[in-house]
């Protein structure tokens, strides 16, 4: 008898933690939407710049939304998936931002012309009892490519910056 009112305030426990805590809907882009080709075929723009951010299976924290500020604006990224980014030509900043009180964050800064696409991988990694670290690296295309058919990661909608 005892065992079971355990289990049973148990399962209310998790229940409330789970009913607080939320959940966050990742906006993983369908084949009908309009823009699947130009972001699932890597297409430039004339007038805009391109970057791709992919998040993969050697980054931690696959349970959660991390985000990425680009030149100071925050952009979400999830679990093996990527993310096209639209945005002016020019300089441009990429910082991870990871959880943690003290992470270490390595940044990238290049400069990127209207009809150029880029990819970038972003990768997280939790580390006890030392600070967790993240990082922002430029790749080259077919490694991008290469990496987003092998580990299967899925578009994510577009943003425009």
């Amino acid at each position: 008898m005892n065992a079971r009112i355990n289990q049973s305030a148990l399962m209310v426990f998790f229940i409330g933690i789970v009913l607080l805590s939320g959940c966050t809907a990742v906006p993983l882009l369908q084949e009908e939407d309009a823009n699947f080709d130009k972001i699932t075929k890597f297409e430039p723009e004339k007038t805009r710049s391109v970057i791709y951010i992919l998040r993969g299976v050697e980054s931690d924290f696959q349970g959660h939304e991390l985000f990425v500020d680009v030149n100071g604006e925050s952009v979400a990224t999830f679990p093996m998936s990527y993310k096209r980014l639209e945005l002016g030509p020019g300089a441009i900043n990429l910082e991870p931002s990871i959880p943690g009180a003290f992470s270490f964050e390595e940044e990238e800064n290049f400069d990127i012309k209207a009809g150029e696409v880029f990819f970038v991988r972003m990768e997280a990694h939790a580390r006890l009892g030392i600070p967790n670290t993240g990082s922002v690296k430029k790749i080259p295309a077919d490694q991008a490519k290469q990496m987003i058919k092998v580990n299967k990661l899925k578009p994510l909608n577009s943003e425009s910056i």
